[in-house]
């Protein structure tokens, strides 16, 4: 007699994303449309967080070109050094960028400019 089983490894990955932190996960950009990241609605998703990208961020970055600037707001799950390398990236740009690692906690209001 053949019994069904599953196999121990979607067993335990099952176990692992069901404890997994969920982060909102949104981009956009000034040329896009802006308020689809500015705050949390309902046009926003949530993401699973994995051991590769294990904790929430939230970040708003002011994008400089000559005497142009533009803006783009992030939220999603991350490398736990991501600040860091965004405020390497973009020297005095930065708006805001936040980590946090309680569910959904990535949801504070994104300044547009």
């Amino acid at each position: 007699m053949m019994k069904n089983f599953l196999p121990l490894s979607a067993i335990l990955a099952y176990l692992h994303m069901a404890g997994a932190l969920q982060c909102y996960n949104c981009v956009a950009s000034q040329n896009d449309d802006m308020k689809n990241c500015l705050n949390i609605d309902g046009t926003v998703t949530v993401e699973s967080c994995t051991d590769d990208y294990p904790i929430c961020f939230e970040a708003g970055v002011n994008h400089v070109y000559e005497n142009i600037t533009t803006y783009s707001n992030q939220r999603g799950c991350a490398i736990k050094t991501i600040c860091n390398l965004i405020n390497q990236d973009y020297k005095g740009n930065v708006r805001k960028c936040r980590l946090c690692s309680s569910d959904k906690c990535n949801n504070s209001t994104l300044s547009g400019n």
